[in-house]
């Protein structure tokens, strides 16, 4: 969809909201199925951004799982020779996870159902897989 509407706008199209619209997204069942869907995303979201370079000023909220998960792996590393990098990357990953607490705070009081607790795992799994698939479409 996302590669699609970039075409359709490059060649000049505008498009029409539709405020009382309903969209229905199939939701996987199971939570691996999930993953499995998160991890192909990201890889076609790389291989769009190859096609159209210029696509990431409009879905900029694509990199942001991808530098969580190689500033981690960064920071780590470099913890290992300056100790310092370790405090960063402990702070980043605690605002990481406010945040996510945060989201999962704001689904359930908008849900009212207690099974939005599970955002706090689910979010996670889900950045990191869709980095990884994005990593790995960018690499290959």
């Amino acid at each position: 969809d996302g590669e699609f509407n970039y075409r359709i706008a490059q060649k000049g199209c505008g498009f029409v909201v539709v405020p009382g619209a309903i969209i229905l997204h199939h939701r996987p069942a199971r939570f691996v199925s999930h993953v499995g869907r998160m991890y192909k995303y990201g890889i076609a979201t790389a291989r769009i951004f190859k096609k159209h370079p210029s696509i990431l000023r409009i879905r900029w909220y694509a990199l942001p799982p991808v530098f969580l998960v190689l500033g981690s792996i960064f920071l780590g590393v470099v913890g290992m020779i300056f100790p310092f990098a370790w405090i960063l990357l402990f702070i980043g990953l605690g605002a990481y996870a406010a945040l996510i607490l945060l989201t999962m705070i704001q689904v359930t009081l908008r849900s009212s159902n207690w099974r939005s607790i599970y955002v706090l795992l689910l979010l996670p799994v889900q950045h990191v897989v869709y980095a990884l698939g994005f990593l790995r479409a960018l690499i290959l």
